[in-house]
């Protein structure tokens, strides 16, 4: 690996990430580590490397969307580690719950889920959970998120926190729950922080998470 480049963006998400998996060589990978940086699509590989050599990259956007973002002043100076404060003031509570100082994880919720029983499936035991997705039936975001507790379960998380998810859809028969009313039926009861609407995802906003960093979420004043 080229010892003079430091970090890949992704040129955009898509599809078939997944299926490159098992030929990479994440031997190689651990001992010369790149950061990438990308979403969506490029979930799995982000996942696959976090998993296989503990190395995190950068959930965060691609060329291609570098174009939409409003806040682009903001994502450089996280990328280039000028700043790295995220601010999550304006996201919304679910739970009164403390937060403690985690390691950081971020994923596009339908291409996470469909790594589930397979070797590049990280384990979040113990990380702050952060997801978001892109035109999804509300039915199926239901199921996923089931899933997703039965693999990596929530109560074994430091902090779930849910960014943009956009173009929702409830086509055929109803699901009878809204965004948030799925998702206080799959956290009910457990004893982290739960937050909506953080600024990152498939829309104008993105904050970029570096994986596996460890942080503390600040609620602002919502807590008071």
């Amino acid at each position: 690996m080229n010892p003079d480049i430091n970090s890949i963006m992704a040129s955009c998400g898509g599809n078939f990430s997944a299926q490159l998996l098992h030929l990479l060589d994440y031997k190689k990978m651990a001992e010369t580590p790149k950061t990438l940086i990308g979403f969506s699509d490029t979930t799995a590989l982000l996942s696959a490397i976090y998993a296989k050599t503990g190395n995190g990259g950068i959930f965060g956007p691609t060329v291609q969307t570098l174009g939409r973002i409003d806040n682009l002043d903001k994502v450089f100076e996280i990328l280039t580690a000028k700043n790295t404060v995220i601010n999550f003031s304006d996201c919304i509570p679910l739970t009164s719950k403390k937060p403690e100082p985690a390691p950081l994880f971020s994923a596009t919720l339908s291409v996470l889920i469909s790594l589930a029983g397979t070797p590049y499936f990280p384990n979040l035991s113990g990380h702050i959970l952060i997801l978001e997705d892109i035109g999804e039936e509300l039915s199926r975001l239901d199921r996923m998120l089931w899933q997703l507790n039965e693999v990596c379960p929530f109560k074994n998380l430091s902090g779930l926190i849910f960014g943009q998810f956009i173009d929702l859809k409830d086509t055929g028969r109803p699901l009878g729950l809204d965004f948030e009313g799925i998702i206080r039926k799959h956290t009910k009861g457990i004893n982290i922080p739960v937050l909506i609407n953080a600024p990152l995802g498939h829309g104008t906003n993105f904050l970029p998470i570096p994986l596996g960093k460890v942080a503390k979420l600040d609620f602002g004043k919502k807590f008071d």
